[in-house]
């Protein structure tokens, strides 16, 4: 991140005036992790969505994942999934760009659409190339590797949001 900016507490994409209010009731289903669905908590957290927040460990493995395919709330047999009153969302990706749409947070035209599609695409590369980190057993060996690789890694969303711009989409 450029000196001056801080994506702390900021929505990078400003949402749309005037959306609808959420009345669905908003359960997310997810390990007792941050993982895949940290990014769904946070883009409800930021619009003002209350959801009840489900977690859970290995009762996933012992009994849960069957008993949610039995119920129809996992498609593909995964978490996270966010239920929508009646609906079952499934796909983390999916899912955030559902949220988005909902809340007015996806651009107000096909390209601020595609430009919100490309920039969360390239953030899940950014995370992944870092998850490999976390994951590896031989993180203190490549942990330097990566702390100094950081920097450049963001570049290219700092080209996107450019040099006066508050947010990637919107005024």
């Amino acid at each position: 991140m450029r000196e001056g900016h801080s994506s702390e507490n900021k929505i990078l994409i400003q949402p749309r005036k005037n959306q609808p209010t959420m009345t669905d009731k908003f359960v997310l289903r997810y390990f007792a992790i941050r993982g895949k669905a940290e990014v769904i908590r946070l883009t409800l957290e930021q619009a003002g969505v209350p959801y009840e927040d489900v977690r859970f460990g290995n009762e996933w493995r012992e009994s849960l994942k069957q008993e949610y395919e039995e119920q129809g709330i996992t498609v593909f047999g995964q978490v996270p999934v966010l239920s929508v009153g009646d609906k079952h969302l499934c796909q983390s990706r999916a899912i955030i760009r559902y949220l988005a749409r909902r809340v007015g947070a996806d651009g107000d035209n096909i390209d601020d659409q595609y430009r919100v599609d490309m920039i969360v695409d390239g953030v899940e590369d950014w995370m992944m190339t870092y998850a490999r980190l976390v994951y590896s057993n031989s993180f203190n060996q490549d942990l330097p590797y990566y702390k100094q690789n950081i920097p450049a890694s963001l570049k290219p969303f700092d080209r996107l949001l450019g040099d006066s711009a508050e947010y990637f989409v919107g005024e």
